[in-house]
């Protein structure tokens, strides 16, 4: 009996010991994977969200009919846009072209007026496609392609829609160009996102546009294009 007792002593002296080790080594083994498997599109949120650069313009935010940006400059293509973002802009261009990938802006700020024919134009030439939709139903499906007046990120005088010597047309073949691969690789270095990525559709509302592109500014450009998120999401309005 006494060999008994002194046997179960030793027992309980080492086994709790044994047992901390191995919840130790438990711990540092959950620490190393948490720490090797971030949080993925995990970004910092803007602390300014109201910065004129951010403003956000889509179906469900409406700038209005008065929205005109405070200067407007024109481009050496012909193009007017937000005079904050022309040097930016400009900086981009030159080293694209540096880069063997050229382009230039195409169409930037478009007054809240010309937004309105643009749509009533598209309205009607998918009213003469489609003699069983109703006036609603057309204005609809316009509203994925053109954007409906008050929501057009061009009365910003913030978005440029690019093309190129090598690929002319804004469609999805551009994405295919040298200048919209280097622009997609390149762009958020001065500011600029791919507005309208081919994924998010469900939350932008819009067809996949590799031809038009945003000025947000540096930061928020480097988190939403490295993150892969857009600009509802980093605004946290998606």
């Amino acid at each position: 009996i006494l060999l008994c007792l002194i046997v179960l002593g030793i027992y309980s002296i080492f086994q709790p010991a044994h047992k901390t080790k191995n919840n130790h080594k438990d711990e540092i083994s959950s620490s190393i994977s948490s720490e090797e498997t971030p949080e993925k599109n995990k970004f910092t949120p803007p602390k300014n969200p109201n910065a004129w650069e951010l403003i956000l313009a889509n179906d469900k935010n409406n700038i209005g009919s008065d929205y005109v940006p405070p200067e407007i400059v024109t481009t050496p293509e012909g193009v007017k846009m937000d005079k904050r973002i022309f040097d930016s802009y400009t900086k981009m261009t030159q080293d694209a072209m540096e880069a063997g990938a050229p382009f230039w802006a195409t169409s930037a700020y478009r007054p809240y007026n010309y937004q309105v024919s643009l749509f009533e134009q598209k309205t009607q030439e998918i009213l003469n496609q489609n003699p069983t939709y109703t006036q609603e139903q057309a204005k609809q499906e316009a509203g994925t392609v053109v954007a409906i007046p008050g929501t057009s990120e061009h009365q910003t005088g913030l978005a440029i829609d690019i093309v190129s010597n090598e690929y002319p047309h804004l469609d999805e073949g551009s994405e295919n160009s040298k200048a919209v691969q280097w622009l997609m690789q390149n762009c958020y270095k001065y500011g600029f996102i791919l507005r309208y990525p081919k994924d998010k559709e469900d939350i932008t509302n819009k067809v996949y546009e590799p031809w038009h592109y945003r000025y947000v500014g540096v930061k928020a450009a480097t988190e939403i294009m490295t993150k892969g998120i857009i600009l509802e999401e980093y605004l946290g309005k998606d």
